[in-house]
């Protein structure tokens, strides 16, 4: 039934694919397998009812079209906007080759800590993080997302005690889920239609830091805890 859920949400949404990492993860190759057969026969059929190739190929150009669809800095998670917003705090629109670092960034942080990570919430949360910020069009709701992480989060944090780490992932969790009452900014809203607030600013100010520290906290931490055991087997020898 899990598969089955998946795959549907997939097919529905492709954003929530990523998760199907879990199952390589765990080395359930068949399952994988077959949730991949699930979502695309539940992704394709639906087409036969709706003008068959027809209507495949007006559903890819609205998706073309919409991902080329700007309004805006404000309500739009993606890692492009968030960039654009900061780099217009500054006085300008232009987005240079720092959106590409930082893709990179994002790419080869969160991408180490799928493989590295053995704690589930820092898996969740860093395919919850791809998911979110590499579409250059993930307007709010994708945020809710974030829930799935927050409940194993929530699920760890009972077995462990409180620290700097828990109050980090908690203040992050708190800011994503609050609706902040700051007003909008008007030096980089641009007169759009979704104008950025100063609340949605946070919260991209957020999901960055949260990068950030992941980073330092699982990619940084192994490698050197690697490095040491590496120096410890070297002195045995």
């Amino acid at each position: 039934m899990s598969l089955l859920s998946l795959a549907f949400s997939a097919s529905l949404k492709i954003y929530p694919a990523i998760y199907g990492i879990l199952l390589l993860k765990d080395h359930k190759w068949k399952e994988a397998f077959r949730c991949a057969i699930y979502g695309l026969l539940m992704f394709i059929l639906p087409f036969s009812f709706y003008g068959g190739v027809d209507g495949f190929e007006l559903f890819l150009s609205n998706l073309i079209r919409n991902a080329n669809f700007q309004l805006g800095y404000g309500y739009n998670l993606s890692l492009y906007n968030i960039i654009h917003a900061l780099i217009a705090l500054n006085g300008t629109v232009r987005i240079s080759h720092v959106y590409v670092l930082t893709l990179m960034f994002l790419c080869i942080t969160q991408g180490s800590i799928l493989i590295i990570s053995k704690k589930k919430e820092e898996i969740l949360l860093a395919a919850t993080l791809l998911l979110i910020m590499l579409p250059k069009t993930s307007y709010a709701y994708a945020g809710i997302f974030l829930i799935i992480p927050f409940v194993e989060w929530i699920k760890a944090s009972h077995s462990n005690k409180a620290d700097n780490l828990q109050n980090i992932y908690q203040t992050f969790y708190v800011i994503q889920f609050s609706a902040l009452p700051f007003g909008f900014i008007g030096g980089i809203s641009f007169g759009t239609i979704f104008p950025t607030s100063g609340g949605y600013l946070l919260k991209y100010i957020a999901l960055v830091f949260i990068c950030l520290y992941m980073m330092k906290d699982v990619v940084i931490k192994n490698f050197l805890l690697r490095l040491s055991e590496i120096k410890h087997t070297r002195k045995s020898l």
